[in-house]
């Protein structure tokens, strides 16, 4: 009884492993934030404007007014450079099908310290797979969250609007 007991355990045990988290049918590789966030940092330290550029969907560049100026207040507001990547993502993840269509977003939060010790977080919403629109593939949005308050400095009246948002400056 005691061997039964053990083997239904450890069929359950495996059957759980291999679904939890994962959506049907694919097998979910977070490396793909952590190289979004690690470009990120890249393109922040360096100041390359090009290379953050380069992330974005065709659609949240299309959509977005001014991009330039969006990085180029983003390489302002963290002034306190080098940053480095403290940490992993968390991220969340969904899959929709629609007539056969894939689209596939991606929402993650990356923590981010400079060397005099202060923290920000890096927050992005992307598509890694769209199948219906393929020009929105890439980041849609990137937002700055500066220390632990996830409120600090926003007054997001659409959550929806691409680009890159930085908390309010005084």
């Amino acid at each position: 009884m005691k061997k039964t007991w053990r083997i239904m355990v450890l069929l359950a045990f495996i059957v759980f492993s291999l679904t939890a988290c994962i959506p049907f049918g694919r097998t979910y590789d977070s490396d793909t934030e952590e190289d979004v966030f690690r470009t990120i940092v890249q393109s922040i330290n360096q100041e390359d404007k090009e290379i953050l550029q380069s992330l974005f969907s065709k659609k949240a560049l299309d959509d977005t007014e001014n991009m330039e100026e969006c990085i180029a207040c983003l390489f302002r507001y963290i002034d306190n450079k080098p940053i480095k990547i403290q940490g992993t993502p968390a991220s969340q993840i969904s899959t929709d099908y629609e007539n056969g269509e894939k689209i596939e977003k991606i929402q993650s939060t990356q923590e981010v310290i400079t060397e005099t010790g202060v923290k920000y977080k890096l927050h992005i919403v992307m598509y890694s797979e769209d199948t219906k629109n393929p020009d929105n593939v890439g980041i849609y949005i990137l937002r700055v969250i500066e220390g632990a308050n996830p409120s600090n400095g926003f007054k997001d009246t659409n959550p929806d609007n691409p680009g890159i948002f930085v908390p309010a400056q005084e």
